[in-house]
């Protein structure tokens, strides 16, 4: 059976699946819809064409765990999706929230996804023709540089070129960000190379995002892991001639926080980053090398929030998304902060009840229209 969420203002069902769709004269309308029975991890990606991508992971063997990765498109005429096609040419076991699939879409609109896969360990890339209606058969690209593999890799697009960025190490005190590009649309890839700061460490069980900038600039926001307890939040930045790291956000903790974060730019191409300290869930918008983070979640909230997703419309708008939770790869609840254009926070639909499935999260995208699409 599928998830029926509740309704803030009124209520609309599109192919049995629970719609919220939450409106006033001043703020887009925010619509949260449930993913199918078996299907999670969503990720949405709205591109330059108009189109807006869903990747996810559905479970086809339940008690083993095992399943394959999908795609569909959002038709926002009908609002509904495009027939699923496959993408991972053989079933592999269902990945922790840490190590989801990615995808990025380039300058001809060839959908890029990377994701990681255990029997043997591996990240495995596939490429989508420009109409998106086949995939090719995944390649195990990253060979050198693949010990301690545990998050997701990503994957992010500028002109012709398409990277893929990781971390690898099983020393957290040396576990570092790698990364490899290709200059001809994923046809084929360079060299291995360590581009992230060593000296910081980086923690194994925390994933990462990375985003170019207008300028070609390559963006890599992850946590190290100095000295065992330094869990803070980095953010790289790697051009052809110049690599730094800033930090984001201190966090002394003793254990890895299995946390995610999420980068997204706005139509100023300001880089807007949304993370988790402390059980808290941050945002800051990159200017300069000044990183300013601004709460979200409640001060006062004694349960932790986690798996923040950031989106900005045209108007600039912004929606976040988190869960709720105490368990570190629990579903938890969803929770929601929207923004006006000069920062001013607006209301959100309630989202009382509506809860990820185990291992999953939320994923948020802004659509042409304006209009936020939140899934879970």
């Amino acid at each position: 059976m599928k998830k029926i969420v509740l309704v803030i203002m009124s209520v609309f069902i599109i192919n049995l699946v629970g719609i919220v769709d939450a409106q006033a004269d001043s703020q887009p309308k925010i619509v949260i819809q449930a993913m199918e029975e078996n299907e999670i991890q969503p990720k949405l990606l709205h591109d330059k064409q108009g189109r807006t991508h869903l990747i996810y992971f559905k479970m086809e063997q339940v008690e083993s765990r095992l399943g394959n990765l999908y795609y569909k498109q959002y038709k926002p005429n009908v609002k509904t999706w495009s027939a699923p096609i496959k993408i991972s040419s053989k079933t592999y076991r269902r990945p922790d929230v840490i190590a989801t699939a990615k995808m990025a879409v380039d300058e001809q609109g060839r959908l890029h996804v990377i994701w990681l896969d255990h029997n043997p360990t591996a990240y495995l890339y596939s490429r989508s023709d420009s109409a998106i209606e086949k995939f090719e058969t995944p390649r195990a690209i990253i060979k050198k540089h693949i010990d301690g593999a545990e998050a997701n890799a990503v994957v992010s697009t500028f002109n012709n070129q398409v990277n893929l960025a990781w971390m690898a190490g099983h020393d957290e005190n040396l576990r570092t960000v790698y990364s490899m590009t290709s200059m001809d649309n994923g046809e084929t890839f360079g060299s291995e190379s360590m581009i992230g700061d060593q000296s910081l460490g980086g923690c194994a069980c925390c994933a990462y995002a990375s985003i170019y900038t207008d300028k070609g600039e390559l963006l890599v926001a992850y946590r190290s892991a100095e000295n065992g307890d330094d869990r803070d939040m980095q953010l790289l930045s790697s051009n052809d001639s110049h690599k730094s790291t800033t930090l984001i956000d201190k966090w002394k903790y003793n254990a890895c926080p299995v946390s995610t974060n999420s980068m997204v730019q706005d139509s100023q191409q300001n880089t807007w980053i949304t993370w988790e300290t402390k059980g808290k869930i941050y945002k800051s918008v990159r200017s300069g090398k000044s990183i300013n983070p601004i709460m979200v979640s409640p001060a006062n909230s004694t349960i932790r929030q986690k798996h923040p997703v950031i989106a900005i419309n045209h108007s600039g708008y912004q929606l976040i998304a988190w869960s709720e939770g105490d368990g570190y790869f629990s579903g938890g609840e969803i929770k929601l902060k929207a923004y006006g254009p000069q920062s001013q926070e607006l209301e959100s639909p309630s989202t009382q009840a509506m809860h990820p499935a185990l291992f999953s999260s939320a994923s948020v995208v802004a659509l042409a229209d304006g209009s936020f699409l939140v899934m879970y």
